[in-house]
């Protein structure tokens, strides 16, 4: 297979062959980004190829200079893989990026054991346009037991995001939500997501939630509402909201739903795109259960659509 080059043009009409520190063979370029100063980073995704002396590249980070012509590879981890990355830029943090990465999975080896639960892949912060990157660190002394690894030694047990939705919350002063959970090594159990808050940035994280659901922020991060998704276990059905009007240190609850009805959420959104509002807006399904005739079984149903406004307004 012959190699992949990389043009760059800086007025739309001349290219120019940018300069790869290694030839790029059976990848794929997964996405173009420019950074807060100007330089181009380049998603290099490795495919596993069975083409017989196939001898392909590791996936990897480029970064160009500020001409974007020459590129460098960027340290991601001492434990290369194939597989995807995934970055998030929050525009509200500038220099920072939040990158994922998925091992492919190569199912002709059958002497590995794969299951739904354990989910394998590492998610990274960097704070210098990503020149460096760092595992998320847990400081959460409270919750330490919690957790099946030694949150002291962020090396080897971090906070990990989900690769296929690595959604941070709205724009805030520094204060930032996430899902994902807490592993060693590199794996961590898909089943045990909690809802984690940072209040610098993104440098440290501590429990909010033990489960996962979905979150806005207000007021600059001064306001916080999360609904948590129904787990269906146990007769374990959500109908409250949780607020909190000190930036996710202390927490309130408002019932939504009476006895009858559990709620179902499917999106939660601050009116205001910078971030800055009190209001919000909840949308989502009144759920309801019944008994089959006949039959010992419960099913549950969508009774209606709704739709919440909730006002903080007068709440400072």
């Amino acid at each position: 297979m012959s190699s992949t080059d990389i043009w760059i043009s800086n007025d739309a009409s001349t290219f120019q062959k940018a300069q790869l520190p290694t030839q790029l063979r059976h990848v794929k370029v997964i996405k173009i980004r420019e950074d807060s100063i100007g330089r181009i980073i380049l998603l290099i995704s490795t495919e596993i190829t069975n083409e017989e002396n196939a001898d392909p590249d590791l996936s990897e980070i480029f970064i160009s200079d500020s001409q974007g012509l020459k590129f460098s590879p960027v340290e991601w981890t001492p434990n290369h893989q194939f597989g995807n990355f995934r970055l998030t830029f929050p525009d509200f943090l500038k220099g920072t990026i939040f990158g994922s990465f998925h091992p492919s999975i190569d199912y002709s080896n059958h002497q590995v054991n794969y299951t739904e639960n354990i989910a394998r892949g590492e998610t990274k912060i960097s704070v210098d346009n990503g020149l460096t990157w760092s595992n998320l660190k847990v400081v959460d002394e409270e919750n330490a037991d919690s957790f099946g690894c030694d949150i002291t030694r962020p090396e080897r047990c971090s906070l990990q995001g989900y690769f296929y939705n690595l959604k941070l919350s709205n724009p805030s002063a520094g204060i930032i939500l996430m899902t994902g959970s807490v592993g060693d090594d590199n794996e961590f159990d898909r089943k045990d997501r909690k809802t984690f808050i940072s209040r610098d940035g993104g440098l440290t994280w501590r429990v909010a939630h033990n489960s996962s659901g979905l979150y806005a922020t207000g007021d600059l991060g001064n306001i916080i509402v999360y609904i948590p998704s129904p787990s269906y276990k146990d007769g374990d059905v959500q109908s409250k909201l949780y607020f909190s009007l000190d930036q996710g240190r202390t927490w309130n609850q408002y019932e939504l739903a009476d006895a009858l009805f559990y709620i179902h959420p499917l999106e939660l959104i601050n009116t205001t795109p910078d971030g800055s509002g009190s209001k919000f807006i909840l949308s989502g399904h009144l759920i309801t259960t019944a008994s089959q005739e006949g039959n010992n079984t419960n099913i549950s149903y969508i009774a209606r659509s709704v739709l919440y406004a909730i006002d903080f307004s007068a709440a400072f």
